[in-house]
């Protein structure tokens, strides 16, 4: 009975674990396509459909939500807005991918891309870098 008893534990730590990172590798891969799917964007003829972009908005909000502090997701997220403030010329949208990249620096700051892109959207901005 005992030796029952001491198997439950790590048999119920591993059901644990495994839950856990079956949620990692779902939100890896909805990342991954999300972060394809916005690399393509402003490349030779591709301009993404009104559908699309929204689609990869509530993706890429829905990453952030789950992990507020993956820089990843933040940087992902600082691009999207950038890219729909160029298409819509807003100087909010402009301002929130400045948070968002400026957030992802703060949890990641050695990053040289993430600098030259916090630089580039400051230049959209207006805003001294």
């Amino acid at each position: 009975m005992v030796v029952r008893s001491v198997a439950i534990v790590p048999l119920f730590l591993l059901v644990i674990i495994a839950g856990l990172s079956a949620q990692m590798v779902r939100n890896h891969l909805a990342f991954t396509q999300l972060e394809t799917e916005v690399s393509f964007w402003g490349r030779g003829e591709y301009m993404p459909t009104e559908r699309t972009r929204e689609r990869t908005a509530q993706g890429i909000e829905q990453l952030v939500e789950a992990a507020p502090r993956n820089a990843d997701a933040q940087v992902l997220h600082a691009s999207q807005l950038a890219w729909e403030s160029y298409w819509q010329q807003s100087p909010a949208l402009v301002e929130s991918a400045i948070k968002a990249q400026q957030q992802a620096l703060d949890w990641r700051p050695a990053r040289p891309q993430d600098q030259r892109l916090m630089v580039e959207y400051k230049e959209r901005a207006g805003d001294e870098p």
